[in-house]
Parts: C-alpha cells; sequence; structure tokens
C-alpha cells in the first residue's frame, strides 16, 4: 500500500494528466503554422473499459477521431499503439510497463516487452510505418499481459491498455478502473476537506462518469458495418432528468449479454451528483430565456453578470504572441484583452478600433493615425502614440514569432509628432497595409513580463492562469468602449474530446470553440438544449512538396502526385460531411478565391500519365515527413496507399512538432511533408522563394508584390487571382482540404463567434439568457 504522500502525489499527476500537460513544444506559428500548443493538438483518446465484440476485436470509443475510420478498399487507417494515450515517465501507472509513447504526448514513456522504443512525443503508428506485428496485435507479454503465444482472444488494445489474454487483460483493465474510481472517492474526500479545488474535482468526476454515461460509437458505428453501411446512422439522443445522454439499460458500450463492473455503481451515483453539483457552481449555471444561433441577437433577457464558460483545445504556450504564444493566446486575448488600431470583424471586414481615424498621403506611402482619446490600459496608463509605435516595432523585431512579421517589411520609420499622433513612412505602397494592422496588438510601452502577464486595452483584463487548467478574463470597468455582455469568460483546456464534449453536457462549460470529433455531434444535433454551427474556416492541410530537390523540382511530378490522392475521399473519412475542397491556398473567405478544384483533379491515369512524362514511367521513391498529431499520420498512412497506385513509394517518417519546426521549417531537409496553414491572405507565401516549400516562380513573385503596390483591391483581387491560378496549375503544394469550423453552444447563448478566422474569439458580445 503506498504512503499517504505517495498518494497525494498520484493523485496530483492523475489530475493533471485529465486536465492534460503542459506540453513542453514550442507552439510556434510562423506564417500561421498550427504546430500543437499541446500535445496533441488534437484531442487525446478518451480511456473506457474495452469490450471486445464476436472476433476478439475492441471497438473504436467514442472520444476517438472520426480518423479513425476505415475506408473501404485502401489500407486501413492508422490505429494508436500499444501504450497510446497515457504513456509517458509522468503516468506512474504506465511507467515501466510497455507504456510506450503517449498518443501525441510530450514525453514518451519506456518501451516495454514486446515493443519498439522510440523517442521524445509519441505518435500514432500507422500500419506502414516499420513497428513489430505484436505491437498491433498484443502478441509476446505486453503490460504483463500473459503469455507470448497468440490466441484468437488476444487483441491489440485500445486507449492505451495492453491486452494479452482476453479474459484476463479484461480482467486487468477493469481492475485498473476500479483502482481509478477509488481515488476518485478519494479525491471527493479529500476535496470537502479542503483539497483540490472544486473546478479540478469537478473536470475530474466528469471525466469518470463520462465512461458510464456516454455509450462509445463505435458500438453503434459496429452495428452500422454489419447492416452493411459504412457511416453510423444519427441518433436522436434523448437525455434523462440531469441531462446527460439517455442510456438504455444494458447500453454500456458492451455486447449484448456483457455486462459492467457493478462494484463501482454505487461510487459514480455520488460521483455524478457531487460532479453536476460543482459544474452548476463553475460557471454553467442556469439562465432565464431562450437563446438564438451564435450571430443573432438574444429573444429574452440576458444576464450582464454572467460568467460565460469556453471550452477549448488550445492553451497558450505563453501569453505573447510573439514569443510563440501560439494559437491559444491569439484564441483567448485577441480583441478581448488586446485590441489593435483596426478590428477584424468575424466576416473578415476592417473597421477603425484604436484608431479613430487615418490619411494616405498621395504617392500612397505615407500612413498617419490619429488615436482615440480616453483610451487606457488596463494598469490605468494612457494609451499614446508611442505605445502603438513600440507594438508595432515589436511585431518587426529581429526576435519576433509574429506570423505577420514578414507583412511590415515595407516599414521605412515610424514617427510620433505627438502622443495621438502617429505616421508611418513606406518605403513601396501596400495596399493591405491597413489590414495587417488589425493583427498588432498594442501593448503599453513600459509592460513587463508579457509572457505571463498583460497591458492591453480590450474589454477584458486577465484574471487568473492557470496552466493546464483555466485562464479567466474579467470584465474591465474602465474600458474606453462598449462594456462587455458577461462579466467573466473563463476558458477551460482539454486534450481530450470525450471529455470536452461531456463537459458541455453538464453545463462545465457553455461553448465550445472548435469541435474536433465529428463522430460526438449527433449528440448534440438533435438536442435542442444546443446549437451546433458549421462556420468558416481559414485552416488548411498542405501536402508540402520541397520544390527545390528532385523529384518535385519537376511540376509535372507533383501534378502528378496531386491527381493520384483522392482528396474527397480522404476528407470524408476524416470529417464525415464536414470540411471543403478547395483546390488551391485560397479559402472562400479571401476576396481572391476562387474554386480550382478541377485544375489538378484526381485521376490515376492522368497521373501516369504525367509520371511518364515527367521521365518516371516506373514512379519513385521520397520520404513524407510527418508530424505525430492528428490528422497527419492518418493522411500519410491514406497517401501512402494513394501514391502506391501509381508505383510511388512513400516512407512515413513521423515526427515531433519540434523536430518538424527544426528538420522542415528551419533547415529544409525534407522531400515533402504534411502541416496545417490556419491565416487568411496567405497565398501571398508563394511570392517568396525563401519560404520552407522553395516555390520559386518570377512571373508569380511579380503578380504578388504587383498586387500589394496596387491603387484599388479589384487590381489587387485580379492580379492575386491570376498568382493563385498559376499557383496552383504548378502544383506548388497540394492542397488536401481546408478544416470545418464547427462551433457547439448551448442554445442560452447568443452572440459567439461562428467563424474560425484565423483562430480569434471574440468573447464581448456573447450573452447567457
Amino acid at each position: 500500500m503506498a504512503a499517504p504522500g505517495r498518494s497525494r502525489e498520484l493523485e496530483g499527476r492523475r489530475l493533471e494528466r485529465d486536465r492534460g500537460p503542459l506540453s513542453q513544444l514550442a507552439g510556434r506559428h510562423p506564417h500561421g503554422l498550427r504546430l500543437p500548443q499541446q500535445a496533441p493538438s488534437r484531442p487525446r483518446r478518451d480511456a473506457r473499459v474495452p469490450v471486445q465484440d464476436a472476433r476478439g476485436r475492441q471497438p473504436r470509443p467514442a472520444g476517438v477521431h472520426h480518423a479513425w475510420r476505415h475506408v473501404p478498399g485502401e489500407l486501413p487507417a492508422a490505429r494508436p499503439a500499444a501504450g497510446a494515450v497515457r504513456g509517458g515517465e509522468d503516468d506512474p501507472r504506465r511507467r515501466g510497463e510497455g507504456g510506450g509513447q503517449g498518443l501525441g504526448g510530450p514525453r514518451g514513456g519506456r518501451a516495454g516487452p514486446g515493443e519498439p522504443r522510440h523517442s521524445g512525443a509519441a505518435h500514432l503508428r500507422p500500419r506502414d510505418v516499420h513497428v513489430p506485428r505484436r505491437a498491433w496485435h498484443g502478441g509476446g507479454r505486453e503490460d504483463r499481459g500473459g503469455p507470448g503465444r497468440k490466441r484468437p482472444g488476444t487483441h491489440r488494445a485500445a486507449q492505451g491498455v495492453r491486452g494479452g489474454r482476453a479474459a484476463g487483460g479484461q480482467g486487468r483493465v477493469q481492475g485498473r478502473q476500479l483502482r481509478d474510481d477509488r481515488r476518485t472517492g478519494l479525491a471527493v474526500r479529500r476535496s470537502l476537506a479542503g483539497g483540490p479545488d472544486t473546478d479540478h474535482l469537478g473536470r475530474l468526476l466528469i471525466r469518470a462518469a463520462s465512461r458510464w454515461l456516454v455509450p462509445p460509437r463505435s458500438a453503434v458505428r459496429a452495428n452500422a458495418e454489419r447492416e452493411g453501411s459504412h457511416h453510423p446512422p444519427k441518433r436522436s439522443n434523448p437525455t434523462n432528468n440531469v441531462g446527460f445522454p439517455h442510456v438504455a439499460e444494458g447500453s454500456h458500450g458492451c455486447r449484448p449479454g456483457e455486462t459492467v463492473n457493478r462494484k463501482t455503481t454505487p461510487l459514480f451515483g455520488a460521483a455524478i451528483a457531487l460532479a453536476l453539483t460543482l459544474a452548476a457552481c463553475g460557471g454553467g449555471g442556469d439562465g432565464g430565456g431562450t437563446g438564438t444561433t451564435g450571430g443573432g441577437s438574444p429573444t429574452g433577457s440576458s444576464d450582464g453578470d454572467a460568467t460565460i464558460g469556453v471550452g477549448s483545445l488550445y492553451e497558450p504556450q505563453n501569453l505573447d504572441n510573439t514569443a510563440g504564444g501560439g494559437q491559444g493566446v491569439t484564441e483567448a486575448f485577441n480583441g478581448n484583452v488586446y485590441e489593435g488600431l483596426f478590428r477584424l470583424t468575424d466576416d473578415g471586414k476592417v473597421e477603425n478600433l484604436l484608431a479613430e481615424d487615418y490619411k494616405v498621403s498621395e504617392d500612397g506611402l505615407t500612413y498617419t493615425f490619429t488615436l482615440r482619446d480616453g483610451v487606457k490600459f488596463h494598469s490605468g496608463d494612457p494609451l499614446t502614440s508611442a505605445d502603438v509605435k513600440y507594438s508595432i516595432e515589436k511585431v518587426t523585431a529581429k526576435d519576433s514569432q509574429s506570423a505577420r512579421k514578414s507583412s511590415f517589411e515595407a516599414i521605412k520609420k515610424i514617427d510620433t509628432p505627438d502622443d495621438h499622433t502617429l505616421a508611418v513612412t513606406l518605403a513601396d505602397k501596400s495596399i493591405s497595409f491597413v489590414y495587417n494592422l488589425s493583427y498588432v496588438w498594442v501593448v503599453n510601452d513600459t509592460a513587463k513580463d508579457l509572457a505571463t502577464s498583460e497591458d492591453g486595452t480590450g474589454p477584458y483584463k486577465l484574471g487568473a492562469w492557470k496552466r493546464g487548467s483555466t485562464l479567466s478574463l474579467d470584465r474591465f470597468p474602465g474600458y474606453w468602449g462598449t462594456a462587455a455582455s458577461n462579466k467573466q469568460v473563463v476558458f477551460h483546456y482539454f486534450t481530450d474530446a470525450a471529455a470536452l464534449n461531456n463537459a458541455l453536457l453538464t453545463n462545465a462549460v457553455d461553448v465550445v470553440t472548435s469541435e474536433q470529433s465529428p463522430d460526438a455531434l449527433a449528440q448534440f444535433s438533435g438536442n435542442p438544449d444546443y446549437k451546433v454551427n458549421n462556420g468558416k474556416s481559414t485552416t488548411k492541410l498542405l501536402l508540402a512538396f520541397n520544390d527545390r530537390k528532385a523529384p518535385f523540382d519537376k511540376p509535372l511530378v507533383r501534378k502528378a502526385v496531386s491527381s493520384a490522392i483522392d482528396d474527397k475521399k480522404l476528407l470524408t473519412s476524416i470529417w464525415g460531411e464536414y470540411g471543403t475542397l478547395i483546390g488551391s491556398m485560397v479559402p472562400p473567405t479571401d476576396p481572391w478565391y476562387e474554386d480550382l478544384t478541377s485544375v489538378n483533379p484526381y485521376d490515376v491515369n492522368l497521373a501516369k500519365k504525367e509520371l511518364s512524362d515527367a521521365g518516371y514511367p516506373n514512379g519513385f521513391s521520397f520520404t513524407l515527413d510527418t508530424p505525430n498529431y492528428d490528422p497527419h499520420p492518418t493522411a500519410a498512412t491514406f497517401i501512402k496507399s494513394e501514391l502506391a497506385k501509381v508505383g510511388v513509394t512513400v516512407t512515413i517518417n513521423v515526427i515531433t512538432a519540434d523536430e518538424w519546426y527544426t528538420k522542415v521549417y528551419k533547415n529544409r531537409d525534407f522531400a515533402a511533408t504534411l502541416q496545417e496553414h490556419v491565416n487568411d491572405r496567405d497565398v501571398v507565401w508563394y511570392g517568396d522563394p525563401d519560404f520552407y516549400w522553395g516555390y520559386d516562380n518570377p512571373q508569380v513573385a511579380a503578380w504578388v508584390k504587383e498586387a500589394e503596390r496596387s491603387d484599388t483591391t479589384e487590381a489587387q483581387t485580379e492580379l492575386l487571382k491570376k498568382a493563385n491560378r498559376q499557383i496552383a496549375e504548378d502544383a506548388a503544394s497540394d492542397w488536401l482540404y481546408l478544416y470545418p469550423q464547427i462551433v457547439v453552444a448551448s442554445s442560452k447563448l447568443s452572440g459567439y463567434p461562428v467563424n474560425g478566422l484565423n483562430s480569434q474569439f471574440y468573447a464581448y458580445g456573447i450573452k447567457k439568457g
């Protein structure tokens, strides 16, 4: 029996694990790269009691990402390796037990018997990556899993629980979960005695309850597949009187005739009740009246003193967007804590904000801005032109990691004639200059420690940041404009999709900024208590070629590879009915968008002909550097199987986000890679031959520069359309698809943003009523 001190240490580690450890990854976003703020940036899988089907296989738990859907006729999608999800030295239950590596986790554990060693962050292991077969199927001794002989009941384990013999493995799984449930009970008792804060405890109980109250979607999918349907049917998901999805008797995700471990049922009755009580006290409370859709106006009264709980997968690395704060700090702070001279609306329009007015000289090279009167920082200091100058120079500094740094290369000098006037002189005309200024946060020039604090002018000030847990924003009483519609906003951070969704179901949060588990949408879409919003996104998934290196220095080879991949099937296998095919770097929200999916259509015969014309009639081989977080490993496996049809052999090299940043982005040491780009209007980076993908077309570069020097938006749009079409015809990259932007919220909420424009999430207009 562990000593009391050791028990507290284990419990603390468990709490940290359920919240999600603070990643050691850099979380950099140069030029809008979507590197994870936590590892993984996509949710880790939800651990549940595994249930075997008639063949001894385990179904996919409800929290598993849609990407695991098998595409008939193709190679199986990537599967979680033994020891996935909670591997790593930080988990005492995994240490030295074949823990391997956590699913996208920041640290891998020591490899156990029958499992290969890996270093650094873990990853999903596609079948095509060189992994011993028994790591898939439970052969050998894995996690005390019994003899090494293979039996029909031996199976690969789901969610980090390794199986040896089927019956023994199942008993061990339930034994471990019973032990977990007892620790939950210990947490309850300690909390009532002044232990962990109720927010931590409520999250722990919600997560524990989710194992019992939400039937795995995998069971529904298995039944659908046996009936000949590839997609699982939509469910109406009635709820019981406590707000959880209704679970009929015997529908705990078990097959007919199977039962759950009844020994823990009394404990969970108390745990669920306490979880609901804590959730009601913690920011998901009741509100009066009815809500409307995200962009609408409330039809009834709203509570001006409400606290809005926001569920997110993107916790900041730090609080400085010029120092690698990542997507999470943009989501929480942009427009809420910090403001710019201009504001980019949720529809992509530019509005004056801290700039009351501005004028442009006749030659288009000097911009003179007049600042608003009466604006104060949260510290109480008044806004001056010196603060704006400091803020722009902070973005353009040599060590800046701002995604918009290169957009201000035309700046020649900045003058501050008086406290309310700023004059910026450019070396060349820049029609996008005002638009780009909407990304510059105005910071007090005397502020210190911006990685952990703030001093902005927005409608909220920073309340508290509990790393790995929550970040709260409090309404700023001295705000110069219209006060926020709510008193407080609390961002709750998760690394697990199932836990995030169950937090919404139990009112622990009111809105989820970006739903990443399409399988979970059925429980919300048929429920009048929730609103599912399918907004507009600017995040693209790219197969980026190194256009400097053979064979990808030939446009015909790039075109052949693009035409050999069925982008539509890939998108459907991962996101179902959501997401968009665009055929270029330009999303529909950009003014110069055109549907270019027909430029390099899916056509295997065309791909073979183009390869032959390019001098590769028998194909070729290359290595695909693949980030280790979803959906990249799955997409890589799919791409490998598609290219094999035209004679192209792909070796998948799975790397961490840090490795990607160094190997691919900085050193350009790659042939092809997968990556996400989140920014709008970023097609202009194809006009820069020094960018990491090395696309070099002098005509395109000339069009991009000419577009930026245009006198009118019409001229700019025409030139960028020409550039974008040429980029697509050269197949500079293969733009696989545009991510969906799915915001799920309580129907009591209104005024929340529904579009994922550059990851911003304006919270000041949200009303609960």
